[in-house]
């Protein structure tokens, strides 16, 4: 049944290849937007770690100690 649906649909992964994800509900008939996937785990660190004051020597202390 949810295969007829098409209810599960492959998402691109950069880390995994691809992963099973629910396909969004509703579709309107042809008008269809290609799923995607979040950002990469920590991909914006830097930009959100710098608004909040901490400087590049900060951030590369702390990737260093595994904390971040």
């Amino acid at each position: 049944h949810f295969q007829a649906r098409g209810a599960i649909v492959r998402l691109p992964d950069a880390e995994l290849g691809s992963v099973p994800a629910p396909a969004a509900v509703p579709r309107f008939g042809a008008i269809s937007h290609p799923p995607r996937t979040g950002p990469a785990t920590g991909e914006h660190n830097d930009e959100i770690y710098g608004a909040l004051g901490l400087t590049p020597t900060d951030l590369a202390a702390l990737k260093a100690a595994h904390i971040i």
